[in-house]
C-alpha cells in the first residue's frame, strides 16, 4: 500500500434532491489523490458520516476504491459508535469494498456515559479481533476523553495497527504518545495546527478537513519540511492556518457546513448539505466569500 504523510477527511457531496452525488464525489477524490493525500471516507465531521445510510456508505467506499485504490491509501472512517458491533458492521463493509484499513473511533456511550478504562480497552479489542483489515486508531476529545496511553501501548503490541491520530491540543499528550509507541506506528496530528510539532517529533503529518479546499497547499507543508525547506514549510503552514482561521471564524462546527459553503464559493465539487445541517444566512456566507477572496485561496493553492 502506498505510504502518505497526510490524510484528508473527505466531504461527501449530495445533490439538490438529497441523493449521493457520485459524479461530484469522483471529481473531488481525484483532486485529493492527485495532491498525494490519503483518503478518509464517511468521516463523522467533514464527511457527514452520521447522516449516511448503510447503502450510501457502502457506495462511498466502492467509489473511493474505484478512484483511488493503488494511488493513495483509502480508509473507512465511520463514526463514534455506541457499541463495538456498530463499528464492526462498518468494518465488514470496508472489507467487502476492498479498502486499505479502518479508522477506529473512540466509544461514545451516549447520555453522558463515559467508559471505564477496562470497558474502553474491551471495546477496542472486540473491534480489532472481529475485523480483518489493518486498523488506525484515533484519540480525540470530542467524546469527553482521550485514549489512556497505556491502553494504546497494549493495543499496538497485540494488533496490526498502522497509525494513531492524536486530535488534541494537549502537547504533553502528543509527546507522551510519541514516546510510548512512536517507534512502532505512524503518528498523525489530528487537526492541522500541530502538524509542524508532530513532524518535529518524528510523526508522519496530519489528518484534517482543510485539504478538501487546498490539498496541494496542505501537502506542501509536509513536503517542504521533509526536504529541509523549513522557511517554505513555515510560509505554507501560515497560509493553511490563515484558511483555518477564516473557516472557524465563519460558522460553528461541524466542518462539513463551512467546508461545503467555502468549496462552492471557490467553484469546487462540494454539493449540498444534508439535514440536520442547514446553510448559514446570506450575510455569513458573504462574509466568508469576502475573506476567502481577500486571502486569494485559489492562487495559494495553484502556486503551492
Amino acid at each position: 500500500m502506498p505510504k502518505t504523510s497526510a490524510f484528508v477527511m473527505s466531504i461527501t457531496p449530495f445533490d439538490s434532491h438529497d441523493r449521493l452525488d457520485e459524479a461530484a464525489l469522483r471529481r473531488h477524490l481525484r483532486r485529493m489523490a492527485a495532491a498525494g493525500l490519503a483518503i478518509y471516507l464517511g468521516s463523522p465531521g467533514s464527511g457527514e458520516g452520521h447522516a449516511l445510510t448503510p447503502p450510501e456508505l457502502r457506495r462511498v467506499f466502492e467509489i473511493g476504491v474505484e478512484e483511488c485504490k493503488g494511488k493513495v491509501p483509502v480508509y473507512a472512517t465511520g463514526f463514534e459508535p455506541h457499541s463495538a458491533e456498530q463499528l464492526v458492521a462498518i468494518g465488514r463493509e470496508a472489507e467487502a469494498a476492498g479498502l486499505d484499513a479502518l479508522l477506529i473511533h473512540p466509544l461514545d456511550g451516549g447520555h453522558g456515559f463515559r467508559p471505564t478504562p477496562a470497558e474502553l480497552e474491551q471495546y477496542y479489542r472486540d473491534v480489532l479481533t472481529a475485523i480483518k483489515l489493518p486498523a488506525q486508531l484515533v484519540s480525540h476529545g470530542f467524546v469527553g476523553y482521550v485514549m489512556p496511553i497505556d491502553i494504546l501501548q497494549r493495543l499496538v503490541e497485540d494488533y496490526p495497527i498502522t497509525g494513531i491520530n492524536v486530535g488534541t491540543t494537549d502537547l504533553n499528550y502528543l509527546v507522551g504518545v510519541h514516546r510510548a509507541v512512536g517507534s512502532k506506528v505512524s503518528i498523525y496530528s489530528g487537526g492541522f495546527a500541530n502538524t509542524i510539532t508532530n513532524l518535529s517529533l518524528g510523526g508522519e503529518g496530519f489528518v484534517d478537513g482543510i485539504p478538501n479546499i487546498a490539498p496541494k497547499l496542505c501537502m506542501s507543508v509536509v513536503n517542504h519540511f521533509r526536504a529541509g525547506r523549513i522557511d517554505q514549510a513555515g510560509k505554507a503552514y501560515s497560509n493553511v492556518m490563515a484558511i483555518n482561521s477564516i473557516l472557524y471564524d465563519a460558522f460553528p462546527p461541524p466542518m462539513a457546513r463551512v467546508l461545503k459553503v467555502a468549496m462552492n464559493i471557490l467553484g469546487l465539487p462540494a454539493g449540498y448539505l444534508r439535514k440536520p445541517f442547514l446553510l448559514p444566512d446570506e450575510a455569513a456566507q458573504e462574509k466568508l466569500e469576502k475573506a476567502l477572496k481577500e486571502l486569494d485561496v485559489i492562487s495559494l493553492e495553484e502556486n503551492a
